[in-house]
């Protein structure tokens, strides 16, 4: 079961970043800080805004981050 609920994680994160779930800025903005401290712990989320930034291809569908620096992703992400 345990794996079948990874999975079940992993498919639904590659959907996501494919940008087949439509979502908002502020629920990207969120889900974005709740998958960087599941996935890397509050490490990530709490240095520069420049190593969040290089991350954020990881988090934010890539639809998304077309629209907005990836800068500006992630001082928002900080923020959260």
């Amino acid at each position: 079961e345990a794996m079948f609920v990874n999975l079940s994680y992993l498919q639904a994160k590659h959907d996501y970043l494919a940008g087949n779930y439509p979502v908002g800025r502020e629920e990207a903005t969120r889900l974005a800080a709740f998958q960087i401290q599941a996935e890397d712990g509050e490490s990530l989320g709490q240095g520069s805004v420049e190593t969040l930034a290089q991350a954020m291809v990881r988090f934010v569908p890539k639809v998304m981050l077309q629209q907005h620096p990836v800068e500006e992703w992630a001082g928002e992400v900080q923020r959260n």
